[in-house]
């Protein structure tokens, strides 16, 4: 479908989103570094790093092979836009898995990352889990992955102070 879309000529960009970590293949990083027109920002919600959860949640894919693929985003576009969205106190999240989902995005350096807390929905497989997470808990971990990641995001955006770039607008916001 990306290709039909790029066969279209115009002056137009394609931005694309919530993209599953299983469906990026070479293919695909392939096109997107390759076209002016696919903008370099990818929005790939992994939702935790560490194994035990990401299958408890049946994400289908390892912290390995997250790895593997933000490497390969990082080689093949290295001023590419990462973002990402993670859940913090899943059932049975240890400390130790905590403190491997705050490694990740430290090693990852997404540039933007949206955190939420688990919320326990009647009916889901995962509120039927046990060992559910504090909420103060969960809270305090909420607040350590928005720190840590302000510091990143401080640090991504350091490398743009002094460049020229092109930016687009997506719509002007009024103040009243």
């Amino acid at each position: 479908m990306l290709r039909r879309l790029l066969a279209t000529k115009g002056d137009y960009f394609i931005r694309l989103l919530y993209m599953h970590p299983k469906g990026i293949d070479e293919e695909l990083l392939d096109l997107i570094a390759g076209d002016e027109r696919i903008i370099k920002y990818l929005d790939i919600p992994i939702q935790h790093s560490e194994d035990r959860i990401l299958k408890s949640m049946n994400r289908g894919y390892s912290r390995r092979e997250l790895e593997q693929l933000f490497a390969r985003i990082r080689e093949k576009m290295p001023n590419a836009v990462l973002r990402t969205t993670v859940m913090v106190g899943y059932p049975g999240e240890s400390a130790d898995e905590f403190s491997g989902l705050r490694d990740f995005i430290v090693n990852t350096e997404f540039d933007n990352l949206g955190a939420f807390t688990y919320s326990r929905e009647k009916g889901t497989g995962a509120s039927r889990l046990k060992g559910h997470v504090l909420k103060g808990v969960k809270k305090k971990r909420h607040q350590k992955i928005m720190e840590l990641q302000q510091e990143i995001s401080k640090k991504r955006l350091a490398r743009l102070l002094g460049r020229t770039t092109k930016v687009i607008i997506e719509g002007a916001r009024t103040t009243r």
